[in-house]
């Protein structure tokens, strides 16, 4: 009998059966962790769970919250369900990992047990899912062993499109640097590296993203109501441009006055951050590189007073 018991335990829950064993390796126990995970997670599921699935990829402090603020409000005020998962892991179910993360708070049980329920493959339908990624490279993001997991992680979807948005490098460097956002989450890559490699993506030197593709000027985006017109159109949401002038929570809001324009967003002059820093040894390094200057100017044209940023 109390082998039969042990023999349960060990199939239904391995990993605390295996850390009741003395002498047990570390290895074992994650292999056990990683069968939990097997026989608690579902086969692929066949129906389709979202109508439309959005990749949204970006630097963090260039725009991303205020796109897809926009990009929410463009779908849920026409009636339509949105479900937009933040900032995710490159290579790991992103409802496990929040899940983890919410394991220390008793009162997020709810969300909680939301989050193990998709974790295990239980999805709410949606008409659109967006999920973003911040300061990943574009070759971690595409590559098979990532891309592979997508229906497993986020359900089954007959749409697909991928956003990449990209900021002028004066303003998104002197905004990471207000912020304290140096590093980026590719190993051996600095944010001029992930800049550049969106930059040639954005020029179309680069096919990393091939489902769809809409690539979002951010400086545009903020002056140009057409602009956002056609970027509503190539997703094939409706528009309304609600939420436009909104300022999210996220990240502490803007880097430079947080949230102190809610409402106004225009009124910030976030094409004219870099002069913040425009003698500062440390910013003007960045523009040492002439690839830096050859994609600003393809993308964003020439933009006044940045010249002095050239070393002679």
């Amino acid at each position: 009998m109390n082998a039969a018991r042990t023999l349960k335990k060990l199939i239904t829950n391995p990993t605390g059966a295996l850390r009741r064993v003395k002498n047990i390796s570390k290895d074992k126990i994650k292999l056990a962790r990683e069968y939990t995970k097997f026989i608690s997670h579902p086969a692929y599921p066949e129906k389709i769970v979202n109508q439309n699935l959005i990749r949204f990829i970006g630097l963090r402090r260039v725009g991303n919250h205020a796109v897809l603020n926009w990009l929410e409000k463009q779908i849920s005020v026409s009636n339509k369900s949105v479900f937009h998962i933040n900032n995710v892991p490159c290579s790991q179910n992103p409802y496990e990992y929040f899940y983890q993360r919410h394991l220390q708070y008793e009162k997020h049980l709810r969300t909680r047990l939301f989050l193990k329920r998709h974790a295990q493959g239980r999805f709410d339908p949606h008409d659109t899912l967006i999920y973003s990624y911040e300061d990943f490279s574009l070759e971690d993001i595409t590559s098979s062993a990532v891309e592979s997991k997508e229906d497993l992680f986020y359900g089954k979807s007959l749409k697909k499109h991928d956003v990449l948005i990209l900021r002028d490098p004066f303003n998104l460097i002197a905004s990471r640097l207000k912020s304290g956002f140096i590093d980026v989450k590719s190993s051996g890559k600095n944010m001029m590296d992930l800049w550049l490699e969106a930059a040639r993506e954005f020029v179309g030197e680069t096919n990393h993203l091939t489902r769809n593709k809409v690539c979002i000027n951010f400086n545009r985006w903020t002056i140009d109501r057409e602009y956002r017109i056609t970027i509503a159109q190539a997703l094939e949401i409706p528009f309304s441009d609600a939420g436009k002038e909104d300022v999210r929570p996220f990240g502490g809001g803007s880097s430079f006055e947080g949230q102190q324009h809610q409402g106004q967003g225009s009124a910030m002059k976030v094409l004219e951050r870099w002069t913040h820093f425009v003698d500062d040894p440390v910013f003007r390094q960045y523009f040492d590189c002439p690839e830096v200057w050859k994609y600003s100017e393809a993308i964003f044209g020439v933009m006044p007073g940045t010249e002095q940023l050239r070393r002679g």
